[in-house]
């Protein structure tokens, strides 16, 4: 029962095959279009994330405290995840591999 849960749970988590680039692309390109549907001011934290813009900057640019802002931060990548298993029927704990979102890079 659990051990078996466990079993699988680690193997979703940890997959023998890395990514391949059209994995990547389309893990990419998924997120640009379910990143644009979050609330304006998570989309701008998830946004600021994924540039690697530091923390402090961005709380400063944003006008909220530090704490704040890890608020803000983890609210903003709950909705991104709850979007990202909306659009991929998958869960994105685990993988974004069945996104319908956007066509496959190598699809005309």
């Amino acid at each position: 029962g659990d051990a078996f849960a466990r079993e699988t749970a680690d193997e979703t988590l940890a997959p023998d095959d890395p990514m391949t680039p059209d994995d990547e692309a389309r893990a990419c390109a998924c997120l640009a279009a379910v990143v644009p549907t979050l609330a304006p001011g998570y989309a701008a934290v998830v946004r600021a994330d994924l540039a690697g813009e530091p923390a402090d900057a961005l709380a400063q640019r944003l006008g909220v405290t530090r704490g704040a802002l890890k608020v803000r931060r983890h609210r903003a990548h709950r909705q991104l995840r709850e979007r990202l298993e909306q659009t991929c029927r998958t869960c994105a704990a685990h993988g974004c591999v069945d996104c319908t979102c956007l066509p496959s890079p190598s699809e005309p």
